[in-house]
Formats: structure tokens, C-alpha cells, sequence
């Protein structure tokens, strides 16, 4: 490309690929199978983070009773 050649922006980054969006290129791939990969790699992520969410959950119902015992065990102590 000449350096005093104008181009817009738009057609600058379509030259040199830069900046361009999934499907808009010469060199990109729809054959569903990079499809098929996100979309399992999304899932498994999602996946993960439902399960340590309630992972998360069942630890702060399993902390709430062990504190709920041990003030328990605090009052009857204090009561003797």
C-alpha cells in the first residue's frame, strides 16, 4: 500500500484482518465444528460454576449449623 494512499479505517483493518468479528475473513472457519467446541467449552464453564456455586452454598448452611452447635455448647457450658 502506497503511505500516501488515503484508506478509511473500516477498509485499513479488512486489509490487515485486524479487529474483525467471527466469520469476517478469509481465514476463518464456519464449519460448526470451532461452533460445536465454544459452545462445550461454555457449557463445561457454566457448568463448573453452577457446582461451585452450590458447592458454596451447602458450605455456608454446614458453617451456619456447626456455629449455631458450638453456641450451643457455649450456653450450656456457661449454665453449669
Amino acid at each position: 500500500m502506497d503511505l500516501q494512499q488515503q484508506v478509511s479505517p473500516d477498509e485499513a483493518d479488512y486489509q490487515d484482518g485486524g479487529d474483525m468479528g467471527p466469520g469476517e475473513g478469509e481465514g476463518d472457519y464456519d464449519n460448526g465444528e470451532d461452533r460445536q467446541a465454544y459452545n462445550k467449552t461454555v457449557s463445561s464453564a457454566l457448568a463448573e460454576q453452577r457446582n461451585s456455586r452450590k458447592r458454596t452454598q451447602e458450605d455456608v448452611k454446614l458453617l451456619a449449623n456447626r456455629i449455631q452447635l458450638l453456641k450451643l455448647e457455649e450456653k450450656k457450658v456457661s449454665q453449669t
